[in-house]
């Protein structure tokens, strides 16, 4: 698999980790669940580019048209699993902006609004 498989991989561990060791674990705010479930859904998204990025770089012909037809039995998914992290996230925003505010001098909600930024971007083009 390509570096990205592994980083994505390093990544979801690390937020379950995360989620898993917050303060409020047995019972998680909705805040932070519908950020978790956007999460999975947007790196679910993104390692379909890890996939491709695989096709691209082995040699093996074999390897390349197994991974393309398990891409192709995914592909009709693409699309409302990405619109579907977008609303997910974006419950995330409203619950957070509306039980804590919004400050820019807070690098973590900065941080969070060029993500969604980002993410809005990302599905509004493809």
């Amino acid at each position: 698999m390509s570096k990205w498989f592994y980083g994505n991989s390093l990544l979801i561990l690390f937020v379950i980790w995360k989620v898993v060791t917050h303060f409020s674990f047995p019972t998680l705010t909705l805040s932070i669940l519908f950020g978790f479930i956007g999460f999975l859904l947007f790196l679910f998204n993104w390692t379909r580019n890890a996939v491709y990025s695989t096709i691209r770089n082995i040699p093996e012909r074999k390897t390349k048209v197994k991974l393309a037809n398990i891409t192709k039995k995914i592909m009709p998914l693409h699309l409302w699993t990405g619109t579907l992290a977008l609303l997910f996230i974006l419950l995330h925003v409203s619950f957070v902006v509306d039980w804590y505010g919004f400050s820019f001098h807070n690098s973590k909600m900065v941080v969070g609004v060029l993500a969604f930024i980002n993410l809005v971007l990302l599905v509004a083009t493809g």
